[in-house]
């Protein structure tokens, strides 16, 4: 490796570096809620959405095209420490919704939509069944919330159908 491949290099791993450990820093704290603790499917989904946005920074701005794309990253990056800390045996596991033990669903983008009112991520993975009417889904970089099927339509790109 040239002195200038090595220059460009450096400080990107850095770079790399910092942003996982604040990815998992603020996933560990909570951001100081105190509503008891957080849902298996939240935990599961929130890891995702963190995952999903360092696969895009991984590769030249691109979203993983498939829930298999994502598969295959979450395993080359997450170890076995990691997901004791996240309460699942494996990597497989992350990737199913305890509520409805139906594997999340993916939505990819070709070109990311314009931020909307308080949607400031767009939501990249969801639960295809839920739970009582209600979807939990992961927004691009981590963050979580629970939706009914009326919200969750409305935050898919437009050509995009629920799975079922």
């Amino acid at each position: 490796m040239s002195r200038t491949e090595e220059t460009c290099v450096a400080p990107f791993i850095v770079v790399q570096r910092l942003a996982t450990l604040l990815v998992v820093a603020v996933f560990l704290c909570g951001c100081g809620r105190k509503s008891g603790p957080i849902a298996q499917e939240q935990t599961n989904l929130s890891w995702l959405g963190s995952m999903y946005g360092m696969y895009i920074s991984q590769n030249h701005g691109k979203a993983p095209k498939t829930i298999d794309d994502l598969h295959k990253f979450v395993e080359k990056t997450t170890n076995a420490e990691k997901l004791a800390r996240l309460k699942v045996g494996s990597v497989n596991e992350l990737f199913v919704s305890p509520r409805d033990n139906k594997p999340f669903a993916l939505v990819s983008y070709d070109k990311f939509p314009a931020p909307m009112g308080g949607n400031a991520n767009p939501v990249v993975l969801y639960e295809v069944q839920g739970q009582g009417g209600e979807h939990a889904v992961a927004l691009l970089g981590g963050g979580t919330k629970t939706v009914d099927d009326n919200e969750l339509q409305s935050l898919l790109p437009a050509k995009m159908k629920l799975a079922r």
